[in-house]
């Protein structure tokens, strides 16, 4: 948290207080085209957790979606499991600002769109998970504790300002719709059980060209046991991965291996 503020740990809390505390609304500036290609969610490498996880979950979105009413746009972590293409599940907090967004959407008998982030700035991450001053979004906190406003993107088909992120899933909240979800292993190291919540019907997923992982190892610890293990998941991962690179760091003799994979390839 400390290195995302730019900051010494021993001050993360203090600063982090005074951000917030001087943190003041972004004065409406001109979003951006974002650069994307077309996905799916089947093509994206979304994992099941744990053993008894009802399926894949995305557990690190960040789900943004404007307010019907006051139009301040809403940045926060909902779990999702994911039932298909088109069909996520989402667990709302009673007390959270989208449930209440949801809530008047919904009495007014409509959807209410909203996009997925997936892989935003670090600052984004923190402010998404924070609450905010009356007035205030999550993006403009991100902005406090970034120390500097940062530019918006335009979601390529919906009417929504973003953060920008790696991948970018467009969707509606179903209005006066719940459907089972669950079980799911939660962070308190427990299962919580099904239950009737959320829908998002997914309409676009939307990605960067290429998606990137670094795998890596010093020169110097190479004798290690674990370190064969590595390589042997290396070449293991080389038999499936096209596009496999060797990085070498010659100030710090880190060898890293850098798996650049195109989205758009089988």
């Amino acid at each position: 948290m400390s290195a995302a503020l730019g900051v010494e740990p021993r001050d993360l809390s203090r600063i982090w207080a005074e951000r917030l505390t001087h943190a003041a609304a972004l004065p409406s500036a001109e979003a951006v085209p974002g650069q994307y290609q077309p996905s799916s969610l089947g093509r994206l490498p979304i994992c099941t957790h744990c053993e008894k996880d009802a399926g894949p979950y995305i557990t690190a979105g960040i789900v943004a979606a404007r307010d019907l009413e006051t139009g301040l746009t809403n940045l926060s972590y909902h779990r999702m499991q994911v039932i298909g293409d088109r069909e996520l599940r989402l667990r709302l907090s009673p007390t959270g600002h989208l449930f209440e967004m949801q809530q008047r959407a919904e009495r007014l008998g409509k959807a209410l769109p909203m996009a997925v982030l997936v892989g935003v700035a670090p600052t984004v991450m923190l402010a998404a998970a924070a609450r905010t001053n009356p007035g205030l979004t999550e993006i403009d906190l991100a902005a406090a504790l970034a120390g500097e406003p940062f530019p918006l993107v335009r979601c390529p088909t919906l009417d929504l300002a973003i953060p920008e992120a790696e991948i970018v899933i467009e969707g509606e909240m179903l209005a006066g719709v719940r459907r089972p979800e669950g079980p799911f292993g939660e962070w308190m190291d427990y299962y919580v059980p099904v239950m009737d919540n959320h829908v998002l019907e997914v309409q676009h997923v939307w990605t960067r060209d290429l998606f990137k992982n670094v795998f890596a190892r010093r020169q110097d610890t190479i004798e290690r046991p674990e370190d064969y293990v590595n390589l042997s998941l290396y070449f293991e991962a080389k038999t499936f991965l096209h596009g496999l690179l060797v990085v070498e760091d010659k100030l710090s003799m880190a060898h890293g291996l850098e798996t650049r994979v195109p989205f758009l390839d089988n």
